[in-house]
């Protein structure tokens, strides 16, 4: 909650049966969607 309120934009994800790996396949799939969604949001050269 404090960090929601700190950063409400932001979006969470709870990813069922993964620990913190990133190698973890639900982990790595969410980490690769919220990766293309932030290079969306860049502005262009």
């Amino acid at each position: 909650w404090d960090l929601h309120k700190a950063w409400p934009e932001a979006e969470f994800h709870l990813v069922e049966g993964a620990g913190h790996a990133y190698s973890e396949p639900g982990i790595l799939d969410q980490l690769l969607a919220a990766t293309d969604r932030f290079a969306g949001t860049l502005p262009t050269a």
